[in-house]
């Protein structure tokens, strides 16, 4: 079964990667969880980012200077994640 999207030719196998890739982008390791041997990075990774983002947004009040490196800092974790993710998921299934 292949998908395909536009002219990439997005088959069904890369789109575990994608989704992947974007649950780790936006909650920083769940999409782990699609990935074979991954399940405790993807949890301590999960748990660690719901605790983070409860500082971060009490730090939005408490030290507002500091949120924008925070955010910073979040964005650039998630992307590491997701290039990661996906780039694991993908090898894992071609």
């Amino acid at each position: 079964m292949v998908w395909t999207i536009g002219s990439t030719g997005i088959n069904s196998m890369n789109t575990r990667a994608l989704i992947g890739a974007i649950l780790n982008f936006f909650l920083l390791g769940p999409g782990y969880f699609l990935s074979k041997g991954r399940e405790i990075l993807a949890g301590g990774l999960t748990v660690g980012a719901g605790l983070s983002t409860y500082v971060e947004l009490n730090l939005r009040t408490a030290a507002p200077e500091l949120f924008l490196i925070s955010f910073v800092a979040f964005f650039i974790f998630g992307t590491v994640c997701a290039i990661d993710g996906y780039k694991d998921i993908s090898k894992q299934y071609p």
